[in-house]
């Protein structure tokens, strides 16, 4: 819960389109980080100023004063330094995540860290082969030129240019029969890759039966 007594800013908050001040966009990209990133929800609370309060100019003097006074050093326990460090190197991770040119194909569907994504309920040889169509480092021609050019990248099945993890999946007029009973009507790398567990199953069924197609 953040207060403020500032009701005009509150507003601006509350009514912007991309179009306001600097300063407004800055707090609305720092509250959705710390959201995303410690899977919270933020109320911003409007309060009365100092007017009129009885004692609140004597409470922030003396507040201000409690700034400025030496502070003790309190130890921290075991539990509490584990806590903090763990935070940290998250938001390590997080900020790493945004700002790298690593792993953008799956940064289009996951911009930030997602405890419940449903990859997790797979078994392990499911979580492999959707993380690496994810990924795109996957045993299709395309991936494999670009680490031995001996290796043509184009499609296995229908001799398209290139085998990549989206042709595979949406468009590969060989696995049509395939595509139709695993994957979604109207299949997209979303809805394929990064949609209910039963459906990532059934993906990598996909995956696992259209190597096999001759």
């Amino acid at each position: 819960m953040i207060f403020s007594d500032s009701l005009s800013a509150i507003q601006a908050i509350e009514n912007w389109h991309g179009d306001t001040a600097k300063g407004i966009e800055d707090i609305i990209q720092a509250n959705d980080h710390l959201m995303n990133l410690y899977g919270i929800q933020i109320t911003i609370q409007w309060i009365p100023g100092h007017s009129d309060i009885q004692l609140n100019d004597k409470a922030d003097g003396l507040a201000k004063m409690g700034s400025h006074m030496p502070q003790e050093n309190v130890n921290a326990s075991f539990e509490t330094a584990k806590q903090v460090a763990k935070q940290n190197s998250k938001e390590v991770w997080h900020n790493s995540w945004i700002e790298e040119e690593k792993g953008r194909r799956m940064y289009a569907y996951l911009p930030t860290p997602n405890p419940k994504d449903p990859i997790n309920k797979l078994a392990r040889r499911d979580q492999c082969n959707i993380f690496r169509l994810r990924t795109g480092h996957v045993n299709l021609n395309f991936h494999r030129n670009r680490i031995d050019p001996l290796y043509a990248p184009m499609c296995r099945h229908c001799m398209y240019p290139y085998e990549t993890v989206e042709h595979y999946l949406l468009y590969c007029n060989r696995l049509s029969e395939l595509r139709d009973r695993l994957l979604p009507p109207n299949p997209t790398i979303e809805n394929c890759l990064y949609s209910n567990s039963i459906q990532l199953k059934k993906t990598s069924q996909f995956y696992l039966e259209a190597s096999r197609v001759s």
